[in-house]
């Protein structure tokens, strides 16, 4: 079946807000998510069939998440006129 990248954008009263790579939103308990995750950390969603069931896994990909955040610091440091 196939496989996301999920964005954590947020997590308000144990909910959590996650944008697809589509830019849709969509929200979950946060007691689902892997733990120790936090706003901006990308995460891996796979569903497989299993009988009768899907089973949805959701992983925090922490090398996609640390790109993220070096990119994004880069950007951040562009705009402010800091070091490139």
């Amino acid at each position: 079946m196939p496989r996301s990248e999920l964005i954590l954008d947020s997590v308000t009263d144990g909910i959590a807000r996650l944008e697809s790579e589509d830019g849709r939103f969509l929200t979950l308990p946060e007691e689902w998510l892997p733990a120790g995750c936090r706003e901006g950390d990308v995460l891996r969603c796979n569903a497989e069939s299993e009988q009768t069931d899907v089973v949805v896994r959701i992983v925090r990909d922490s090398e996609a998440t640390a790109v993220r955040r070096t990119r994004i610091r880069s950007k951040l440091d562009r705009l402010r006129g800091g070091p490139s």
